[in-house]
């Protein structure tokens, strides 16, 4: 079970995720992991400039959706909120034209859930055209829209990988209440490993489960995971083969054979 209280609070809701990500991010910096702090960082200040290097599960795939008129059976009818015509559209256009990169902050995207928004991207009017194209409709506005579950997932996503950071770096330096760990007293390939695997974790979305509970050099944390008893097994590595041995199907040949020449 966790020790740290910072872990606890997280899991129980007792701690919203801005504090949580606050705490990894002072944590990440007496790591001196680079990574860890870039990504606490963007998640909570928000992408901004560097939303080519959004994590996957910032990568939405937006309705698109709006408001237009549409001539049929004599009448004009007026649709609003609805799901936009896509007639000359590829498979791949299409793919292309709803992917959506989702750099706000973590609050913000807290923030919409909390007020039960959706969050709304507008399509240029010069691009109506592509969507009226084959049809009878007049395009009036026109948006991608981002819905309450899919910002709800980016919520979750964001609070498992903190809490596994969390759980992973309990396991290797002990409670983490003081958000303080003095890298100088590990050795340097034991912390690059850590490094590493952090990134791993926030930006892969490996689990602590997924990497090994080794006890570090120099460190008595982590006392109890690794393994304090083998055995020792001796394998011969000569096998014999008989090599004059039939097989069963040979054995009844030879007898299926036998018993006809008997018989003449």
């Amino acid at each position: 079970m966790a020790k740290s209280r910072i872990i606890k609070d997280l899991a129980a809701d007792e701690c919203g995720l801005d504090k949580s990500l606050n705490r990894l991010y002072l944590i990440a910096s007496s790591l001196k992991d680079t990574k860890l702090v870039e990504w606490t960082k963007n998640e909570l200040n928000g992408y901004g400039d560097n939303e080519n290097n959004l994590p996957a599960y910032r990568i939405l795939k937006a309705r698109l959706v709006g408001e237009y008129t549409m001539i049929g059976g004599g009448k004009i009818w007026t649709y609003s909120g609805h799901d936009l015509p896509t007639v000359y559209f590829t498979p791949e256009q299409l793919q292309q034209f709803r992917t959506v990169k989702l750099g706000s902050s973590i609050v913000a995207l807290i923030n919409c859930l909390q007020n039960k928004e959706s969050i709304c991207s507008p399509i240029e009017p010069t691009l109506y055209p592509l969507f009226e194209a084959g049809t009878t409709i007049s395009i009036s506005g026109a948006r991608k829209e981002m819905s309450t579950v899919q910002i709800q997932n980016i919520v979750q996503t964001v609070k498992t990988r903190v809490l596994d950071s969390l759980i992973f770096l309990e396991n290797k330096f002990g409670c983490l209440d003081n958000l303080d760990i003095d890298v100088d007293k590990y050795e340097e390939e034991d912390i690059n490993s850590i490094h590493e695997k952090c990134a791993q974790i926030v930006y892969n979305g490996c689990s602590f489960n997924d990497f090994t509970k080794a006890k570090m050099k120099n460190s008595n944390v982590g006392s109890g995971n690794t393994l304090n008893r083998q055995t020792n097994v001796e394998v011969n590595p000569t096998v014999s083969v008989n090599s004059t041995k039939k097989s069963l199907w040979s054995r009844i040949l030879d007898k299926l054979f036998k018993r006809k020449n008997t018989t003449e």
